[in-house]
């Protein structure tokens, strides 16, 4: 036989191996990598909460116990970021909204609500540098966005499954002019939402994994200033229907939803950060969003 024949047939079946194995090797590296930059992204959306968290807790201990509203009724502000930016280290963005005394709208705020707050986003979400424009009142505006949204209440829309009464209020009010204590959460501190929550990636719309279009954000929904309120349901498992019984990551549109495969991120009232999986039943879900309708939950309930 042919030396370089030899030679040859060895160096063809080197490369295979070799390929063979490179394939190999990416094949487990790159699950790998992929899994620890998911873990990594919802660690890092857990440490936003806990400092979103301390936040409202510190604000509340400047405020006579007195917790701030969901939305408010500032002359610069409409959602609960600019309420707390001082207790999230922002003090010169603070600054910068209200030393123009005018809505958070008008042009002479148009370079401050378009700065990006960090704390404000989730690094899962798939857009991050995207801006929300829209129109508010006669100004037309472009701001910065937020994944978090406040949350005073549950739907309205399975108010005719509870029982007559059930007291369907989170633990923030709706406005900083009814605002709560946390001695107003009887549910228990530690199984109750503190009222924020993830709606991730708008003004874009999505059903289950897919992004089907792209909403109207024309009064500051979606944005850290003006993030507003949300009243989340349940949808079904497709995303097209509420209510349902899918508690989460089946659609953003009025529900709570994240880029997180398995579940969310929830910060209670105790300022602690729990992480509820998607398959949570409905019920539960609701429970943990009231503050006061009597359902005291158990920790195995979380597991």
């Amino acid at each position: 036989m042919n030396q370089n024949s030899c030679r040859n047939g060895r160096t063809v079946v080197s490369l295979v191996v070799t390929l063979t194995l490179t394939a190999g090797v990416i094949g487990v590296t790159l699950p790998a990598i992929a899994k620890t930059k998911t873990d990594a992204d919802r660690e890092r959306c857990r440490d936003n909460f806990r400092k979103i968290g301390h936040a409202v807790i510190d604000y509340a201990d400047h405020h006579d116990g007195r917790l701030p509203g969901v939305y408010s009724a500032s002359a610069t502000s409409g959602g609960i970021f600019p309420q707390i930016l001082t207790y999230l280290g922002e003090g010169k963005l603070a600054k910068s909204l209200e030393s123009t005394g005018k809505p958070w709208h008008d042009p002479a705020n148009a370079e401050t609500i378009a700065t990006r707050l960090t704390v404000a986003q989730c690094p899962a979400t798939p857009e991050p540098d995207r801006v929300l424009s829209g129109m508010r009142e006669t100004h037309a505006f472009k701001a910065a966005p937020t994944d978090y949204t406040g949350v005073p209440l549950i739907t309205e829309a399975i108010r005719d499954i509870f029982p007559p009464g059930h007291d369907r209020s989170g633990t923030l009010a709706y406005n900083d002019t009814d605002r709560r204590t946390f001695a107003d959460v009887s549910d228990g501190l530690s199984t109750t939402s503190m009222g924020i929550v993830e709606i991730a990636d708008k003004p874009n719309r999505w059903n289950l994994n897919k992004k089907t279009t792209r909403e109207n954000m024309g009064n500051g929904e979606g944005t850290w200033v003006a993030n507003g309120f949300n009243a989340p349901r349940g949808y079904s498992w497709d995303g097209t229907k509420a209510p349902g019984p899918c508690a989460m990551n089946c659609s953003n549109s009025a529900a709570v939803y994240s880029f997180h495969p398995d579940g969310c991120n929830f910060l209670m009232a105790d300022g602690s950060v729990r992480f509820l999986n998607k398959s949570i039943d409905v019920w539960l879900f609701y429970a943990v969003l009231t503050r006061r309708g009597g359902e005291m939950l158990r920790e195995a309930d979380f597991e």
